[in-house]
């Protein structure tokens, strides 16, 4: 096995460059002055792009808002009755007095 010793004197030169200016269709030199302009650009070229991002943003916003909605809706109105499990199902019952019997129940998977 040949081993070379190496020392600062007599290594030679290491030349670890990329010039891009050796590549020019690679990597073009323009300059967008912002993002903004960027995105006002892609928006023109490509309008079905923008309405779709659109459309999906709104979409998703109403979801978030239609969540916080249910959320509060279920805090302000609290489930009347009980809950309880059979065969691992969890059921709501409301017991209500009627003419004439003890009680019946109304149950609901919830």
């Amino acid at each position: 096995m040949l081993r070379h010793n190496w020392n600062e004197a007599s290594a030679p030169p290491l030349q670890m460059s990329c010039n891009i200016s050796h590549f020019p269709e690679a990597f073009p030199q323009t300059r967008s002055p912002s993002f903004l302009s960027d995105c006002l650009v892609a928006s023109r070229r490509y309008p079905a792009i923008t309405a779709f991002a659109a459309a999906a943003t709104l979409v998703a916003a109403t979801a978030i808002v239609n969540r916080q909605f249910a959320k509060k809706a279920q805090r302000d109105n609290p489930p009347r009755g009980r809950f309880i499990g059979v065969d691992g199902v969890r059921l709501h019952y409301v017991e209500r007095a009627m003419a004439g019997r003890w009680f019946s129940f109304t149950a609901m998977a919830a």
